[in-house]
């Protein structure tokens, strides 16, 4: 019936508004307004204020829209955030993948894994001092979170699964095109060319 919308940074001096309390008047106006057959959309949720209350209040706002049954869109930079769409059924992690060489999204949408920041990767192409970069990976290192860790390792095995894939797809196309060739004298395929084709294009071992 609807599309919701909370993108972009509200904060007004002149109107005494904070980062967090832009975000807040749109999230109350979206609770409120919000219904089973809305979209909602929103950019950097539980952001503008403590990391860890901002992630706590996003969490429960989904809770609130997943209840009304809404159809929500919400992007983050935190990490408790990620992790609500890992135990919650009905919520999926997604992320775009991100070429390291020209650091810039590459817009190929990843389904399951959970996004990483690249900040450092990025301000080292930036004039910050190369020894201040040099400690910020000395608290990264010390404080990276378990999921962050696990994110890259999920990254990895979900991109070698996609390839596997795309491999047996090839290799199933080009069965059945030859158990569609290998026709008999009587004029009917092979059974076992068939066969094979069809469990290969299942995902499943020819054996």
């Amino acid at each position: 019936d609807r599309v919701l919308i909370d993108i972009g940074d509200g904060q007004s001096i002149a109107d005494s508004m904070s980062t967090f309390a832009g975000h807040r008047r749109t999230m109350s106006r979206m609770l409120s307004g919000s219904t089973a057959a809305s979209l909602v959309l929103l950019d950097e949720i539980g952001a503008g204020t403590d990391p860890a209350e901002g992630s706590a209040i996003a969490m429960a706002v989904l809770d609130r829209l997943l209840e009304t049954g809404s159809t929500v869109i919400a992007t983050t930079h935190h990490g408790a955030i990620k992790n609500y769409a890992l135990s919650h059924p009905g919520v999926t992690n997604a992320s775009v993948t991100f070429d390291e060489r020209t650091l810039s999204p590459t817009y190929l949408l990843v389904q399951g894994v959970p996004g990483e920041s690249h900040a450092l990767e990025i301000a080292g192409r930036s004039s910050i001092p190369p020894e201040v970069l040099d400690a910020a990976k000395e608290y990264l290192d010390r404080e990276k979170s378990d999921l962050d860790r696990a994110a890259g390792e999920i990254a990895a095995r979900t991109l070698e699964i996609a390839r596997k894939q795309q491999e047996i797809e090839a290799v199933s196309g080009e069965i059945r095109r030859r158990a569609e060739g290998g026709v008999s004298g009587s004029g009917t395929t092979t059974w076992p060319a068939r066969r094979m084709a069809d469990r290969i294009g299942a995902g499943v071992s020819p054996s």
